[in-house]
């Protein structure tokens, strides 16, 4: 195993410090584990396997100890409509409705200004992340005569449609 699988397992910089992910042999060292960060240095440890039986008792013990305790929130209280949906195409197609295009950061301002609940916190780059995702490219446009990366409403509009 190289370095790089190996802190992907282990995390980073593990490799560098002598752990290693092949140190145990499946068939005869199976519920051994590294025990990192707890202690100055890594410790092998005995884990457990749960099958679903112990999995469902341990999640139930484990809600029923929230519930006491007044931790829980959102899905786990059946609350799945607290941050509402949002369709990036939809609306950026909205926002740019009238423009041919619009840079990055202009587009998520009025993104958060036409679609607070849904766009508040947006970036221009976790907008452009998004659009991205769906096929929208990253294109040099003009506003204003300023040149900088964003989209166009025609790439939006093809994203949208599927074409």
């Amino acid at each position: 195993m190289d370095q790089t699988s190996n802190d992907m397992v282990l995390g980073t910089s593990a490799y560098k410090n002598g752990i290693r992910a092949t140190t145990f042999r499946p068939e005869i060292d199976a519920g051994l584990g590294y025990q990192i960060g707890a202690a100055a240095q890594p410790l092998v440890v005995r884990t457990f396997y749960l099958n679903l039986p112990d999995t469902e008792r341990a999640a139930k013990r484990a809600r029923t100890l929230r519930e006491h305790a007044g931790t829980l929130s959102g899905v786990a209280l059946g609350q799945d409509d607290q941050a509402p949906q949002r369709d990036v195409l939809a609306d950026a197609a909205e926002v740019l409705a009238g423009v041919n295009g619009m840079h990055w950061q202009p587009l998520a301002d009025r993104l958060a200004e036409r679609f607070p609940e849904r766009w508040a916190e947006a970036t221009g780059e976790a907008v452009r992340a998004e659009l991205g995702a769906r096929g929208v490219p990253s294109v040099v446009v003009v506003m204003g005569g300023t040149r900088a990366r964003g989209c166009r409403a025609a790439d939006v509009d093809k994203a949208a449609s599927g074409t």
